[in-house]
């Protein structure tokens, strides 16, 4: 007679009879309260992730920006050389001459 009872307990809980009892009814809302509690912070931490990648991205960006930073003012650098500025002078025959006195600020 105890086989035909877990069976038939068996039968009740696969047709859902468990939804139906009383104690179940007690407990539903604080599992509703909990399974949304565990959505929120799914999405929470899956949006904290996203915003880990992009700072990751912009700092990558940020550095690859410094270094060409660094390596066009270290082409502009070169370019403003007083012996560069003497062959640019000479190669387009430009009739300058170097100050022989250094410059000075004029005071009013």
């Amino acid at each position: 007679m105890a086989k035909k009872k877990k069976g038939n307990r068996l039968k009740t809980y696969l047709q859902g009879g468990i939804l139906y009892s009383g104690e179940a009814k007690k407990v539903a809302p604080m599992a509703l309260v909990i399974f949304a509690g565990l959505i929120l912070s799914i999405c929470v931490r899956y949006n904290n992730e996203l915003q880990l990648i992009q700072i990751a991205k912009l700092k990558q960006e940020q550095k690859d920006m410094k270094l060409r930073m660094l390596s066009r003012h270290a082409i502009l650098l070169e370019g403003s050389r007083e012996s560069n500025i003497l062959k640019e002078i000479e190669k387009h025959n430009i009739d300058l001459e170097l100050a022989l006195q250094p410059p000075y600020v004029i005071d009013e």
